[in-house]
C-alpha cells in the first residue's frame, strides 16, 4: 500500500496528526484549518485571501483593492489614494448636504439639520428650491413700499401680501387701501327710489322723475 501523500499541495484532513510534512501545514483558503478538507502549504503561505468584497476596507488606487462592480469609496467619492470601504458604483455618492448654505426643497422632510430650516427663494411657491438656514436669519422678505410697482403675483385693486400697506393700487402700484366712498344720505342728497334705506332715517327719496327706479332727493316729505 503506497504511503500517504503529506508532501507541498497534497490533500489533507485539518486536525489529523502527520497528514502534512514537518513545516507544512494542512490549508483551506489561506487558513490553517483544524478539521475539514485542505492542501498541505508552507505555514507562512496559508494566510487568508484579502478581503475584496462589498464592505471590504480597502486603498483606493490599488489595482484589484476591491471586487469587479465595486469601487474604493470614501465619503461618497471613488478615491485615488487613501483608505476607503468597497462598494457598489451606484451607492458611493456623497452624503446629501443638510448643513446650512446647502440647497434644499421647501416641505422636503430632513432636508436640512435640526436648528435649520429650509428658507425659500421665492416664499409664494410652496415645495419650491431655497437653502437650509437659521429661522433667525431667514425672516420674511422685505415688502414693497407704496409707489412701487406691485409684485406679478398680484392683481390690481386688490389686496397683495408683497405690498407693505397690503394693497396693490388699480394702477398696478403698492398704496394705502383707499377709504370707503362717503355716501350722502342728508336732506338733500341725491337718492335712488326704491332702493332699500337710501336715506336718513326720516327722511323720503323723493322721485325727480316719473322712472321706476329712478333719481330722487332726499326730503322731510314729497
Amino acid at each position: 500500500m503506497p504511503a500517504p501523500c503529506t508532501a507541498l499541495d497534497c490533500v489533507c484532513t485539518g486536525g489529523v496528526q502527520g497528514n502534512c510534512d514537518t513545516g507544512l501545514v494542512c490549508c483551506q483558503d489561506g487558513v490553517a484549518i483544524p478539521g475539514g478538507a485542505g492542501t498541505c502549504q508552507a505555514a507562512d503561505a496559508c494566510v487568508p485571501a484579502p478581503c475584496t468584497g462589498d464592505g471590504c476596507a480597502c486603498n483606493g488606487g490599488v489595482l484589484g483593492n476591491c471586487d469587479a462592480g465595486l469601487v474604493c469609496c470614501q465619503d461618497g467619492e471613488p478615491i485615488p489614494g487613501g483608505a476607503g470601504t468597497c462598494v457598489v458604483e451606484a451607492e458611493c455618492v456623497p452624503p446629501a448636504c443638510t448643513g446650512e448654505g446647502c440647497f434644499c426643497n421647501g416641505g422636503v422632510e430632513g432636508a436640512c439639520d435640526a436648528g435649520l430650516v429650509c428658507c425659500l427663494t421665492d416664499p409664494s411657491v410652496p415645495g419650491g428650491p431655497g437653502s437650509c438656514q437659521t429661522e433667525e436669519f431667514c425672516g420674511p422678505p422685505p415688502c414693497i413700499e407704496n409707489g412701487v410697482a406691485c409684485d406679478a403675483t398680484c392683481g390690481v385693486d386688490a389686496e397683495c401680501a408683497a405690498c407693505c400697506s397690503g394693497y396693490c393700487s388699480a394702477s398696478g402700484l403698492c398704496d394705502v387701501v383707499p377709504e370707503p366712498p362717503i355716501v350722502c344720505t342728508s336732506a338733500g342728497c341725491a337718492c335712488t327710489t326704491g332702493t332699500e334705506a337710501p336715506c336718513d332715517e326720516g327722511l323720503t327719496c323723493c322721485a325727480t322723475s316719473d322712472l321706476p327706479g329712478g333719481p330722487g332727493v332726499c326730503q322731510a316729505a314729497c
